[in-house]
C-alpha cells in the first residue's frame, strides 16, 4: 500500500519539513504522496503541494497516512500530537541524511531535525520534537516532548529541557541547568541559572520577563 505524508502545517516550517522530507526520501520510495494538513478549510497549494483539512486526510489516506507536525508553537504541537495518537496516526522521525545520531542517544517519535544539527551521546529527545539548523546538544541533555529549539542553539551537557518549551535562536544554555515546561528562552539569550516553568526569559545573562500564561511564543 502505497505510503502518503502528511505535513500539519503550511506556513514557513511546514515548507522546511517539506525539504527536509525530499532530502531524505528524493527518489519517494518511503512516501508515494505529500500533502500539507491544516485544521481549517483546504486552501491553495503550497510549492505545488496540496494543502487539505484535518478531516479530510483522516477520511481521504485513512491507514496510508504518516504524519509530521510543523509548526514553531509548542502547546499547538502538543494539541496536534494528541488528535493524531488519538486517531491513531503514526508520526514519523525525519532526521536530515548528514546529522549523525549516536547509538546511546534516544529519539522520541515524530522528532524532525533540520541540517547541521550536531547530537552527542546519550541524549534523549522527546516526542515530537523540532531541532532547527545547526544547533548542537551536548551529551547527557533530557530534551522534553512537543519542543522547539531554534536555529544556532548550544545547550551544554546535562541540561534537561521540559515539555512544551521553546529555545530562541543562538541562544545558549550552561551545563547542568534544568530549564522547566511550557519555557520561552529568548533569541540570542545565556542561560546561567534554572528556569522554573511557565517563566520567558531573555537576555546575557537571561532574566525573567514574565510569567508565560498564554503558553504562546508568537503573536
Amino acid at each position: 500500500m502505497d505510503r502518503v505524508l502528511g505535513i500539519y502545517g503550511a506556513g514557513g516550517l511546514g515548507r522546511e519539513i517539506l525539504e527536509l522530507a525530499e532530502q531524505i526520501d528524493p527518489g519517494h520510495e518511503r512516501w508515494d504522496r505529500i500533502v500539507f494538513v491544516n485544521n481549517g478549510d483546504p486552501a491553495a497549494p503550497v510549492h505545488q503541494i496540496e494543502v487539505i483539512s484535518e478531516e479530510i486526510a483522516a477520511e481521504r489516506y485513512k491507514a496510508q497516512l504518516d504524519a509530521v507536525v510543523a509548526t514553531g508553537e509548542p502547546a499547538l504541537r502538543a494539541r496536534i500530537c494528541h488528535k493524531l495518537r488519538t486517531a491513531g496516526i503514526p508520526m514519523v522521525t525525519l532526521i536530515h541524511p548528514g546529522v549523525h545520531i549516536p547509538a546511546s542517544t534516544e529519539i522520541g517519535e515524530g522528532v524532525t531535525i533540520e541540517t547541521g544539527a550536531v547530537i552527542s551521546v546519550d541524549v534523549r529527545i522527546g516526542a515530537n520534537t523540532h531541532i532547527y539548523a545547526n544547533t548542537v546538544i551536548a551529551h547527557d541533555c533530557r530534551i522534553g516532548e512537543h519542543c522547539v529549539i531554534c536555529a544556532g542553539t548550544q545547550l551544554s551537557g546535562d541540561v534537561v529541557l521540559g515539555d512544551r518549551s521553546f529555545v530562541g535562536f543562538g541562544s545558549g544554555v550552561k551545563q547542568g541547568l534544568r530549564i522547566g515546561a511550557d519555557v520561552i528562552i529568548g533569541g540570542g539569550s545565556a542561560v546561567f541559572h534554572d528556569v522554573p516553568d511557565e517563566t520567558v526569559v531573555m537576555g546575557n545573562p537571561a532574566r525573567v520577563i514574565r510569567r508565560n500564561e498564554a503558553h504562546r511564543v508568537f503573536g
